[in-house]
C-alpha cells in the first residue's frame, strides 16, 4: 500500500484551508464551528503520518494519530510558564491549543475515524 506524497500535500493543505476557515469570525456558531476545527487538526495529524510513513497501515496510522492528539491535549494540563507562554502564539495555540477539554478526544477520534475510513476506501478502489 502506497499512497503518493503529492495527494497526501493537497489533502493536507486541503484540510488545514478547511480547519482554519472553521475557526473564521464569519463562521456561524453552531455544531460545525464548535466541532470541526478539532476534528480536522486530528485528521492533519493522521495525514501527517501518512507523509513520513507513506506505506504505514490504516489501522496503525489511525492509532498513531490519536495517540499524538490525545497527548497534545493532555499537555494541556501542564502550566509551566514558558509552556504557557508558547500557547499564547497563534502558532503554539493552533498547533498545542489552549485549553484542556475532555470532549476534544471524542472529536479526534472522529477525525482520525473519519481520516481512516476515506484512506481505507481509497485503498480499496486502488486495488
Amino acid at each position: 500500500m502506497h499512497r503518493p506524497r503529492w495527494f497526501i500535500i493537497g489533502s493536507l493543505l486541503l484540510v488545514i484551508a478547511v480547519g482554519l476557515a472553521s475557526r473564521a469570525s464569519w463562521m456561524p456558531p453552531g455544531f460545525w464551528a464548535d466541532n470541526a476545527g478539532d476534528a480536522l487538526w486530528a485528521l492533519c495529524v493522521y495525514l501527517g503520518f501518512l507523509l513520513l510513513f507513506p506505506k504505514l497501515r490504516v489501522p496503525y496510522a489511525a492509532l498513531c494519530a490519536f495517540g499524538v492528539a490525545a497527548a497534545v491535549e493532555c499537555q494541556q494540563l501542564i502550566q509551566w510558564p514558558w509552556l504557557v507562554q508558547v500557547r499564547g502564539t497563534l502558532p503554539g495555540q493552533l498547533l498545542l491549543g489552549s485549553g484542556f477539554v475532555w470532549v476534544d478526544f471524542v472529536r479526534y477520534g472522529a477525525g482520525v475515524l473519519f481520516g481512516a475510513a476515506v484512506d481505507w476506501g481509497i485503498q480499496a478502489l486502488r486495488k
